[in-house]
């Protein structure tokens, strides 16, 4: 079955999908980005990263399709594509402008790309028995807050990560706690979530928000304020939380043991719920 792409009105077999090498997207890095996946075969949180798009547009003063729009396609796509569980991706660049220049012309039509393919997960272990991380200083542009196409920094950081045998970077600054490479990371320390607040260095993850939701539910205390390396690695449990994967156990950071070296009772509390709730809304639709 082949995965789909959704490229400026038209579906088509991902692989054929094409964008002029014009596009400032490809040349500037000149826009944003969403990750959506399915749960029980249909997308989650869709409204949640539709509005997140639609904000990163604004800051950006970028053209973006209306949200009534966008659900209809992912709708679509997700039917087309007929996998069991599907990656979602969007995004949305300035467009295609001759000549190249920084400064971008007025009224020029936004590059607007959907794709769709099969969502794999992680490995089962990686839950099961933790992951490994490396800590680097934070390098990457100061609106981190605008889920753009920037990435380098990033991909650099997890490069280096994966050299050194860890599955994440961690960012820090100046001694601080800033998020993974594409994850919110989350501390616990004495049965208490230990989080920076948000911030323009910080993505306004949405499973972040799942997280603390659920922590409140539970009855979990949480403090969103500065967090040293040193509370980190002295912590009892690290954890991070994504789109693609909700609470992965960090049992080791630039070597060192963190906790007892295995996934953390609180870690498993705080998946397990977020999984049963989703378990139950697929039963409902049912």
């Amino acid at each position: 079955m082949p995965d789909i792409a959704w490229l400026n009105g038209k579906f088509m077999p991902l692989r054929k999908a094409q964008i002029s090498v014009m596009d400032r997207g490809f040349l500037f890095g000149d826009g944003i980005y969403e990750v959506i996946r399915t749960w029980g075969g249909r997308p989650i949180m869709v409204d949640e990263h539709l509005r997140r798009l639609v904000s990163s547009a604004r800051m950006m003063e970028l053209s973006c399709p209306p949200m009534t729009r966008l659900r209809k396609l992912i709708a679509a796509g997700v039917r087309r594509a007929g996998y069991k569980e599907t990656f979602i991706y969007i995004e949305i660049t300035r467009g295609v402008e001759f000549p190249r220049g920084h400064v971008p012309q007025k009224n020029t039509s936004p590059t607007v790309f959907l794709g769709f393919w099969r969502f794999k997960g992680r490995p089962s272990g990686d839950f099961e028995k933790g992951i490994k991380a490396l800590t680097v200083e934070d390098f990457r542009w100061g609106r981190c807050d605008i889920k753009s196409v920037n990435l380098l920094a990033n991909c650099m950081g997890k490069m280096n990560a994966r050299k050194r045998g860890a599955k994440e970077v961690i960012f820090v600054h100046k001694g601080r706690l800033v998020e993974g490479g594409s994850s919110a990371v989350f501390v616990v320390k004495r049965g208490r979530l230990l989080i920076p607040g948000l911030s323009s260095v910080i993505l306004p993850s949405l499973t972040r928000r799942l997280v603390l939701d659920t922590a409140a539910a539970l009855g979990i205390k949480v403090a969103q304020r500065p967090v040293t390396v040193s509370q980190m690695m002295a912590a009892d449990e690290v954890f991070l939380a994504s789109t693609t994967a909700e609470g992965v156990p960090v049992v080791r950071i630039d070597g060192r043991k963190i906790g007892s070296g295995k996934p953390g009772e609180i870690t498993g509390r705080l998946r397990s719920e977020i999984l049963a709730g989703r378990e139950a809304k697929v039963r409902r639709r049912s």
